[in-house]
């Protein structure tokens, strides 16, 4: 590399060093200087992945009409429901993830997911090789193209499998993606995770395909004394160490970590996980049914689990994913079914306005009396359209008004269709 990339590497790391722990950074001219220097090459950095990232994760990829639909809705809500999602430049959903563990080995005190400790390893031997492979071709067969935006971990630490590096060579087989790998234990063996970052190439770590999780400043020292910032060029150190200036999402363990901290930002308002899809466990043979959701008492994980299937064979995940579509992802707003407010969505009416609340942000439609009825029907008292369209009279324009307004809160994820509520639609049972 020449001169002014080796500087870019040698600012990142005093970048990463600031963002650690601010607090021994005593002066920051010369961190200001060098960042003024490299501002055109950081925008182009981020400008490549982001270019990237929205042309893997375009929902124009999707295959299914009735999953595209849902995971649409549920990127409205999460935009409606967290001003931080909305205002995020470059983030994205993600429609698949498999885990290739049962649990995590590193514990993480601020694990917004609460993952169970190492219990069981998916190895890439004998019929699991055919049946990972085949369990790819079916979410492919699902999704179509998209399912290339899919990810191989999930509550999970990638490296806890030492099998990993061939299971992702198969998933760029089947969908010519490499899928991104956040890890916390680049630092457990280093000669592997050199040995990782080489065969993906400059042209893969470029969009990102790596990101380190930092829980520690002991890690952090081991991990620059073991990588040049030319290894690091491209490789994002996420700085979750307590002492950084990031902060954490109030979801998961973290929640009991926000009275203990009180120097640390906790989040609200904004879901750490960006899964609205399928999230598969490979050694316990399950699929769920999986929304981002802005945490809080109900979804406290930050997540919304609306079904969890077993499968024996990939016969069976296919069955199990598509009846999961045929229930959970209507084309249409459901007319004959109770509806509710999403959460974190508030409605007022005034004069002749209904006003839906979001986090920050607001939207407003003009209706007449009958209509107004009709809605404090719709979300007051979970009566659903086609009742209210008996029991409200109204004229031919009024309710076709009215369902127009009502399909066009359903499309942007205000409404919701009225569930049974469980622990497992809570996120509290994994």
């Amino acid at each position: 590399m020449g001169k002014a990339e080796l500087d870019w590497g040698q600012y990142k790391r005093q970048a990463e060093k600031y963002i650690a722990d601010p607090g021994e950074y005593k002066d920051l001219s010369g961190l200001q200087e060098m960042k003024k220097a490299h501002a055109e090459r950081y925008r182009s950095l981020i400008g490549n992945v982001r270019s990237y990232m929205a042309e893997k994760g375009s929902p124009d990829k999707i295959k299914d009409p009735r999953f595209k639909l849902w995971f649409q809705r549920q990127e409205a809500r999460n935009r409606f429901q967290s001003s931080i999602s909305r205002h995020m430049e470059g983030m994205y959903y993600i429609p698949a993830a498999f885990e290739l563990t049962d649990g995590c080995s590193i514990g993480c005190d601020f694990c917004c997911l609460a993952a169970k400790r190492l219990s069981a390893v998916y190895r890439y031997t004998g019929e699991h090789t055919r049946e990972w492979r085949d369990i790819l071709g079916v979410m492919r067969e699902t999704l179509g193209d998209f399912a290339g935006a899919g990810l191989c971990y999930f509550a999970t630490e990638p490296f806890d499998n030492p099998d990993y590096e061939q299971f992702l060579q198969d998933f760029y087989d089947i969908n010519g993606y490499i899928p991104q790998t956040t890890t916390a234990a680049a630092d457990r063996d280093i000669e592997r995770t050199r040995t990782f970052l080489r065969k993906l190439g400059e042209e893969e770590l470029a969009h990102a395909a790596v990101r380190f999780s930092v829980t520690s400043l002991k890690q952090l020292e081991k991990i620059h004394r073991a990588f040049t910032p030319e290894e690091l060029y491209y490789v994002e150190l996420l700085m979750n160490n307590p002492e950084s200036v990031n902060a954490y999402s109030r979801s998961g363990r973290s929640i009991g970590l926000s009275d203990q901290m009180e120097s640390k930002q906790f989040l609200d308002n904004i879901s750490s996980i960006c899964i609205c899809g399928f999230v598969t466990n490979m050694p316990r043979h399950t699929v769920m049914l999986v929304s981002a959701h802005r945490p809080g008492e109900r979804y406290p994980l930050g997540m919304r689990i609306l079904e969890k299937r077993t499968f024996r064979d990939p016969a069976e995940y296919r069955a199990a994913l598509l009846e999961m579509i045929e229930r959970w992802m209507p084309c249409e707003m459901p007319k004959d079914s109770p509806m509710e407010t999403a959460d974190f969505v508030s409605w007022e009416q005034s004069g002749f306005r209904i006003k839906i609340r979001g986090d920050k942000i607001s939207r407003a439609v003009t209706t007449g009396a009958a209509e107004q009825e009709g809605f404090r029907m719709l979300v007051r008292d979970g009566i659903s359209v086609n009742d209210i369209l008996t029991a409200v009279p109204m004229t031919e324009y009024e309710k076709a008004r009215f369902l127009k307004n009502a399909e066009l809160f359903y499309k942007s994820g205000y409404l919701e269709e009225r569930r049974e509520k469980n622990g497992m639609e809570s996120g509290k049972d994994q």
